[in-house]
């Protein structure tokens, strides 16, 4: 009886006391063992994430701004609708216009920006019901015929800049003011005459192109009107090339737009798969560039 009472004894001090070191130790290095199996486990489904998600924005992006792009260059040329079977737009003024860069006005084959001109739909836009003389800056619109813009004087407004044309010419002028009777007058004295039934109309100029970023990439810009809005980040390949009897006359636009990984971490080695390096060294997190190419036939060129 004196040697179990000693033995129940010697049990309540152990569970006073908890677990012995080497128990401690045991239970910690299974939990570690655990920890790393799952570690071994997620890092791959995080790499997998990170690299679906970073291909996603990638390729939305660009294709979203690639679509946006080609409506503008679809919509280049198109004319004033107050007149219908009226002179083409695309035959008087270059209406889609390749530069080198956005700061540049040289019109070339091939470049890095690209302009575009074109009659919004519903924009300002008339016809003369007088004849207007060269070196006038009074243009009369005919006040009978109706407007596809509503407002005094057809939708005109002091500052707006628009193109006078006939199936012969065309010249831009800038409005200087308007009056309720139907009269423009624009800023500079006109060239050339114009017979009544020449167009007045409000036309808009688009200019897509890239500025760089303090990274070494660079963003893919839209210029509207005297403002720049950013169309897309992280671009480091855009190119533009045309075809056409001279390049006035464009028939057709060929693009090329390739993006990058915004994370430095997606990116791998500089090369095929990458432009710009990056610092990611396991393949299964590698996000490669994503280059995306289009040709659009133009209104001149006959779609």
């Amino acid at each position: 009886m004196r040697r179990v009472g000693q033995v129940g004894r010697v049990g309540q001090m152990r569970d006073q006391a908890g677990f012995t070191t080497i128990e401690l130790l045991v239970a910690s290095m299974l939990l570690l063992i655990v920890v790393a199996a799952v570690a071994t486990m997620a890092m791959p489904m995080r790499d997998a994430v990170e690299r679906s998600l970073g291909r996603s924005d990638l390729t939305g992006g660009s294709r979203f701004a690639l679509q946006r792009l080609a409506a503008d260059l679809r919509e280049a040329g198109n004319p004033a609708s107050v007149v219908a079977g009226g002179p083409r737009l695309d035959a008087l003024v270059p209406t889609i216009v390749v530069l080198q860069d956005l700061d540049s006005g040289a019109s070339q084959s091939s470049g890095r920006a690209v302009r575009t001109v074109a009659v919004p739909f519903l924009a300002a836009q008339g016809v003369l019901g007088a004849p207007a003389a060269a070196g006038t800056v009074f243009l009369q619109l005919d006040t009978a015929r109706p407007c596809t813009a509503v407002g005094v004087s057809c939708g005109f407004r002091t500052g707006m800049s628009a193109l006078l044309y006939d199936t012969a010419r065309a010249t831009v002028v800038t409005v200087a003011s308007v009056t309720a009777a139907g009269v423009v007058q624009v800023a500079v004295p006109i060239a050339t005459a114009f017979a009544p039934g020449a167009v007045l109309a409000a036309v808009t100029t688009t200019t897509y192109g890239l500025r760089p970023e303090s990274d070494g990439s660079w963003r893919l810009v839209r210029v509207r009107s005297g403002s720049e809005q950013p169309v897309l980040d992280h671009v480091v390949d855009f190119a533009i090339a045309i075809a056409g009897p001279d390049p006035t006359h464009v028939n057709r636009v060929d693009l090329r737009l390739r993006l990058e990984a915004a994370s430095a971490a997606l990116r791998g080695p500089a090369g095929y798969l990458f432009r710009r390096a990056g610092t990611s060294t396991r393949a299964r997190r590698m996000v490669p560039d994503v280059e995306l190419r289009a040709s659009i036939a133009t209104r001149e060129g006959g779609s």
